[in-house]
């Protein structure tokens, strides 16, 4: 017997133990009795070991019996890095999600060749995947938005990859004084690479959400500018704040003790999940900057200063511990 499966594995698991009697065995009905088996143990503690592909830039929903035609990159994960889709491999099953629907297991049914692609050894194979039944509800999104300054690229892509396994909601670019030229410039012309690292980050952390990336604070504007920090602190509390739930920002600052409590005693105080952090760009804020902040956290009970220790951290090792925070205080 298999430890930890249903009754109804082990029936089916003993006909496969069987001696088939000649022609009296139907093909058909040992192919469906396999995949209910395949099924049922992706719906047990093996379905953790499935390969997980998010689809939501392919499909709407996710719906059982419907079929979804994998892309040419995500065909050769599966097909050549997973190895699965061959006519010889019993284990067929992976997982997809959409972002909206949940998380779902799915059977490889069909593998044809991609010719209008080549790589260095052959041609590509494109996967076309049936939805079979749902593994998970789709989880709200309770994580903190971070709202950081450009920074250098290789640091960009470390900091998206840790907050979204640290459950952040929300990428935003926003620009200080000190911000780079060039550094603002590649986070605007990278963003569909730095939305591909987000999407590989959340299929391997388990979520089943995906965070945004956006240059903007508002989807309508113009997503090739980003938005002076003054900006965003003048309009925070019209535009984020009216609701019922409204969204803290918390400015990180470095050196502030006597302005910026520890960020877990303002999470303590706030009392909040609704949450966005501002993170400083490489070098710090600047005094303008930090009278402002001053200012603005005195008069507003939206916005706040919050301190992430006594040390001076980079900007990507910023937004990793704000996120951080986050996650601990919501699991206390």
């Amino acid at each position: 017997t298999l430890p930890g499966f249903h009754p109804r594995v082990h029936h089916l698991t003993s006909l496969f133990s069987v001696e088939t009697e000649g022609e009296n065995q139907n093909n058909q009905e040992l192919q469906q009795l396999q995949l209910q088996l395949q099924v049922q143990e992706a719906l047990t503690y093996k379905w953790t070991t499935l390969p997980r592909i998010y689809v939501g830039g392919i499909t709407k929903t996710l719906t059982p019996n419907t079929r979804v035609r994998l892309d040419p990159d995500q065909s050769h994960y599966v097909s050549k890095v997973m190895r699965l889709g061959g006519k010889n491999t019993r284990r067929n099953m992976i997982r997809l999600f959409d972002g909206f629907s949940g998380e779902w297991v799915a059977e490889v049914v069909h593998v044809e060749p991609d010719v209008t692609r080549k790589r260095r050894r052959g041609e590509t194979a494109v996967i076309c995947c049936e939805v079979k039944e749902k593994l998970c509800s789709q989880s709200p999104e309770t994580g903190p938005w971070i709202i950081f300054t450009p920074i250098k690229k290789p640091r960009v892509k470390q900091m998206l990859e840790k907050c979204v396994e640290l459950g952040a909601g929300k990428f935003i670019l926003a620009k200080s004084h000190r911000t780079e030229p060039g550094n603002t410039r590649d986070c605007i012309e990278l963003a569909e690479k730095y939305k591909t690292h987000i999407i590989e980050a959340t299929e391997q952390c388990e979520r089943t959400n995906l965070p945004d990336y956006t240059t903007m604070m508002s989807s309508s504007e113009n997503d090739k500018d980003v938005e002076e920090v003054h900006e965003i602190l003048k309009r925070w509390e019209n535009d984020f704040c009216e609701n019922d739930d409204p969204r803290h920002l918390l400015i990180c600052r470095e050196r502030a003790a006597d302005s910026a409590a520890p960020v877990l005693r303002r999470l303590q105080e706030i009392s909040s999940s609704n949450i966005a952090f501002l993170i400083g760009p490489e070098g710090g804020w600047s005094a303008e900057e930090e009278a402002l902040f001053d200012n603005y956290s005195k008069s507003s009970n939206f916005i706040h200063c919050a301190s992430l220790g006594s040390t001076v951290l980079r900007a990507e090792t910023a937004a990793i511990a704000a996120a951080t925070s986050h996650a601990l205080f919501n699991d206390m």
